[in-house]
């Protein structure tokens, strides 16, 4: 077992951690001289608004990736780009709800690091780790092992975290080298950096093809004998409205947003029904 440090303040943290954990976008993105901090560390890079797909994990709660149906897209498009993801959720609240979202779209599980702040130094079965301290109110002084007192959260991690440590147990650097899924290789610092340049762009394309969804879902609400080749055409229309390359991207993000829709409009009795129409999207729109 050991034990990771995370923090939205890298100076916080003692430089000599086993583990350290901290964001790559959002207001609380760590720089290049704070990762620069934990040479000898294994570093785990956290998403908190889905504006990246080079960190291994999503934060989902309120105020970073919400609601958790979100995410389901981000993780999808990550293992695209080669990253096995993991997804941080509040273990009582909010597991049950976000594993329930994968189901619905049919999209396999991620690893998971959940947060319950007991002071118990475990990770419960079906994650890879779990945080079971945090700051709490008072700084110096915790009131218990659930609180650090310090301005940091600990968390017992697995002695293997897939996605986080390689074949040999060593941390991802920003030189490692990461291929898509159009053949291309990058480094991992070459990708963060391009995503982030372009996270608004896709943010807002994302946002007119799922646009085209709810009027797909519209459909399906008033006719639910509409034919898959309506359902088809509905998405070409999104699609052709992108240039390919960035439309092909943002459609198979938008493959699971898609199953969870069709899958609620067409009710549980035809859930076989949904999934094909899906299929028949998917595969309609990785070939155009």
């Amino acid at each position: 077992m050991r034990r990771m440090y995370d923090s939205v303040s890298a100076g916080a943290i003692p430089t000599d951690a086993e583990m350290v954990a901290g964001y790559v976008d959002g207001r609380f993105a760590w720089s290049s001289a704070d990762w620069a901090r934990f040479p000898n560390s294994v570093r785990v890079r956290i998403s908190a608004i889905g504006a990246t797909h080079v960190a291994e994990v999503f934060d989902v709660e309120v105020g970073c990736i919400w609601p958790p149906r979100n995410v389901v897209p981000l993780v999808v498009a990550a293992r695209n780009a080669g990253i096995d993801p993991t997804v941080y959720v509040n273990q009582h609240n909010d597991w049950g709800p976000t594993r329930a979202e994968f189901d619905r779209a049919g999209v396999p599980h991620p690893h998971w690091w959940v947060a319950h702040y007991d002071g118990v130094v475990a990770v419960p079965d079906g994650a890879v780790a779990k945080q079971y301290a945090h700051p709490g109110a008072v700084p110096g002084k915790p009131a218990g092992p659930w609180e650090t007192g310090q301005h940091y959260d600990l968390s017992a991690v697995l002695d293997y975290w897939p996605g986080v440590d390689n074949s040999n147990g060593d941390d991802v650097s920003f030189n490692d080298q990461i291929t898509n899924h159009e053949g291309v290789t990058f480094s991992a610092g070459q990708w963060l950096t391009w995503s982030n340049e372009y996270a608004a762009q896709s943010a807002a394309n994302t946002a007119a093809l799922l646009a085209k969804l709810d009027a797909l879902a519209a459909v399906v609400t008033a006719d639910k004998d509409v034919s898959a080749e309506e359902l088809r055409r509905i998405v070409d229309d999104a699609v052709k409205a992108n240039s390919s390359t960035q439309a092909k991207m943002i459609a198979q993000q938008a493959v699971a947003e898609l199953r969870v829709a069709v899958r609620e409009e067409l009710g549980e009795e035809n859930q076989e029904k949904a999934d094909a129409i899906v299929d028949a999207v998917a595969v309609r729109l990785a070939r155009d």
